[in-house]
């Protein structure tokens, strides 16, 4: 097993997964956004635990997922969703995780957001995200689907489950 030694990271609530090539993605669950800009809440590292990039993966972040391209599934909880920490407001950008998963690129800048209109409904609040090579699956409040994305489409199944079990 390797071990990488980051110093001085500060984010809340944090998150890590590994990257290709031995990086690793740390990303807090929480970003305010105020003064007009977003606090970064992400930062890649190398195998050496040196800053590679920061970047803004959004507020309300539930799980974080990467794949061995290093791309990096983002799902969020309702305030991700529908905004908080100055996110939503009517002088502030809409939430990033408005969609309630996203995916991003090693670069942190976003390639795919979940379709508002698919149609196994919206998500308000991702309760479950796993990512599988390069595909993903999510279990989401409203409707409680479980989806599956492959090469930037939805495919899922309804289920009789309602709720976290």
């Amino acid at each position: 097993m390797m071990m990488v030694s980051i110093v001085g990271q500060s984010l809340a609530h944090s998150l890590a997964q590994p990257l290709p090539d031995g990086g690793v993605l740390v990303a807090g669950a929480r970003c305010r956004w105020r003064n007009g800009a977003a606090e970064c809440n992400a930062a890649i590292y190398d195998a050496a635990g040196e800053l590679l990039r920061e970047g803004v993966l959004g507020d309300g972040i539930a799980d974080v997922q990467t794949t061995p391209s290093g791309d990096i599934w983002v799902s969020y909880f309702d305030e991700g969703v529908y905004g908080n920490f100055g996110w939503g407001e009517a002088d502030s950008p809409a939430p990033i995780g408005s969609p309630g998963l996203i995916r991003f690129r090693s670069d942190l800048d976003i390639a795919w957001r979940y379709p508002y209109d698919s149609k196994f409904g919206a998500i308000s609040d991702c309760y479950a995200l796993n990512a599988v090579g390069e595909e993903a699956c999510a279990y989401y409040y409203t409707d409680f689907p479980i989806v599956r994305i492959g090469a930037d489409a939805v495919a899922g199944w309804s289920t009789e489950l309602h709720g976290a079990r």
